[in-house]
């Protein structure tokens, strides 16, 4: 079991980590380690104590958000059914106003921490690409699609989902509510599965 200093020190520095959070979301990369302590109600000394710096802090900060995006597909249903599940999930993850915040703080910062903003962009492109490319294989293998690149087709169902939407939130405008993501992603997934289905190209050749 952890003993009460365990829990005291774990505890004081999830409130660390939630302070630079907050901050550096807020902010960027100018955040102060004086502002990190006064949030987190601790001294700046504790703070430097536990992550030795604000690039380290910074680093711990974008890693820790790195690992909340998770959107998969699965890989036993419908294809259609595991596919809209698949794109309400990312699409909610990558609507969220801190996940657009990590975005341009990211893109802000991408010069001075080029690995922290290619670390973003894996998680958020390949990462998630993968999820599609093996959903896509599978449904090759299986003949729920005709012979298409894999890659290329999950890429292209991304593009599609994301739309302009999310440019549009990263420059502060407004963007779609919850039912016309809903209503997109239905339009998204259902034109991808028109233009690569078996039966679109059984229904063209009928009626060239």
């Amino acid at each position: 079991m952890r003993s009460a200093l365990e829990n005291t020190v774990s505890k004081r520095e999830k409130r660390m980590r939630e302070a630079a959070r907050t901050l550096f979301l807020e902010l960027g990369y100018r955040v102060s380690m004086d502002a990190v302590a006064q949030r987190a109600g601790v001294s700046k000394q504790t703070v430097y104590a536990h992550f030795g710096g604000k690039p380290q802090l910074f680093k711990s900060v974008v890693e820790e958000m790195l690992e909340s995006h998770t959107a998969t597909a699965g890989v036993d249903g419908d294809l259609r059914v595991d596919l809209l599940a698949f794109a309400r999930t990312h699409l909610a993850h990558i609507y969220q106003a801190d996940s657009i915040a990590a975005c341009r703080m990211l893109i802000g910062e991408a010069a001075r921490f080029p690995a922290e903003a290619q670390a973003l962009y894996e998680t958020a492109a390949e990462r998630i690409q993968e999820q599609l490319r093996t959903r896509l294989a599978q449904a090759l293998q299986a003949g729920q699609l005709r012979d298409v690149d894999a890659p290329m087709a999950a890429e292209l169902l991304l593009g599609m989902l994301d739309g302009t939407d999310h440019h549009r939130r990263l420059f502060g405008m407004a963007g779609r509510t919850s039912e016309q993501i809903n209503s997109w992603s239905e339009f998204a997934v259902d034109g991808f599965l028109r233009a690569f289905s078996p039966e679109f190209v059984t229904s063209t050749r009928m009626h060239p």
